[in-house]
């Protein structure tokens, strides 16, 4: 019997990640832009420039890892320079903690990541959920949070994102089930064809 058909992308191999040392952590510094953060080292890791002895034998790149959580942020302007200068391949970031600040809105620059896979924007001012479905165009996200913003709060929330993100593996600390593919893939489906309809 020939086996059904979904609307599921199928699983990207995941891609192999290099020996890095501790992610940099830069939360709790209060800061407000982005490029305050080059004010100060990390409370951990090891920053590009810094002493590099504590790092693991043989590690390829220092980081792959950022924490700016529980700042003051309200955009990401600098980011990418900020990771130029703190990191030794910003194309090997792989997750990055932005929880707990004051963003509004998903900035695009975070596209330029194509290894990024674990997003954590919970506790911000998101409030268009049309920001979070943006980041379907980041190839390699596979777990994100968003909960404690505003657009938690629009209708099928959960639906709508594991739809706009059929590669993601875990929203909000919570699985993504075969179920719950199963129930955006459908919801995807229906609002695809009540779009077209609307436009014919």
């Amino acid at each position: 019997m020939p086996a059904r058909k979904t609307d599921s992308c199928p699983p990207l191999p995941r891609p192999q990640c290099p020996l890095a040392g501790f992610p940099l952590d830069y939360s709790y510094k209060e800061v407000r832009t982005i490029a305050g953060f080059l004010d100060d080292d990390p409370y951990t890791g090891v920053a590009k420039g810094m002493d590099r002895s504590s790092l693991p034998k043989g590690a390829e790149v220092n980081a792959t890892g950022v924490r700016l959580a529980n700042n003051r942020l309200e955009s990401l302007d600098g980011l990418a320079d900020f990771l130029e200068r703190v990191l030794d391949d910003p194309l090997e970031l792989r997750w990055l903690d932005l929880s707990n600040n004051r963003l509004t809105r998903v900035d695009p620059v975070l596209l330029n990541y194509p290894k990024l896979s674990c997003l954590y924007l919970q506790g911000n001012k998101i409030a268009k959920l049309s920001d979070i479905e943006a980041l379907a165009a980041a190839p390699a996200l596979s777990k994100i949070t968003a909960q404690g913003n505003p657009c938690q709060q629009k209708k099928d929330y959960r639906l709508r994102v594991a739809a706009a993100l059929p590669r993601l593996r875990s929203l909000d600390v919570i699985a993504v089930t075969k179920e719950d593919r199963a129930r955006a893939d459908a919801y995807a489906h229906v609002r695809a064809e009540r779009l077209r309809r609307e436009n014919m």
